[in-house]
């Protein structure tokens, strides 16, 4: 994982602790003093409270708050775009090797010589239905016919 920047650090420091001095969070986040100063009064402000040792305690801001919150569902997002581009790249490869592998079958299956291999009671039961259609149709009479022809 690559390292955050140091300005990430600091207000996640920050986020985490409600009160710091600014001694603590320069020596946790590698941040020089002027560096701190600078982000006086747009992550931080003075809370006008002193710690123990005698300096002075610093405050989140609540819109660095906010932007901190911002930049981690921006993080998460970008984390979660790479896993769902990788998963997809996964689904295509897989989709494409089985069409290929439906391709080959049916190649193969158009090359094969077909065999079809029917039972005899199988083509009785044929005969008999075709035996069975024969007698139920109807044969026009003969008579009413040569009849016709007469006339």
């Amino acid at each position: 994982m690559s390292q955050e920047h140091k300005y990430i650090s600091a207000l996640k420091f920050a986020f985490w602790n409600e009160k710091f001095s600014k001694e603590i969070l320069c020596q946790t986040v590698s941040l020089s003093t002027g560096e701190f100063d600078d982000l006086v009064g747009i992550a931080w402000v003075n809370t006008g409270e002193n710690n123990e040792d005698g300096h002075r305690l610093y405050q989140i801001i609540y819109s660095a708050a906010i932007n901190y919150i911002d930049y981690i569902e921006l993080k998460e997002a970008r984390e979660s775009s790479r896993t769902a581009r990788t998963l997809a790249i996964v689904a295509i490869g897989i989709s494409s090797l089985l069409a290929i592998g439906s391709i080959g079958i049916s190649v193969y299956q158009l090359n094969q010589t077909p065999v079809v291999r029917v039972a005899n009671e199988q083509l009785q039961f044929i005969a008999s239905m075709f035996k069975s259609n024969e007698e139920k149709v109807e044969q026009p009479p003969q008579e009413e016919e040569e009849t016709k022809c007469k006339q």
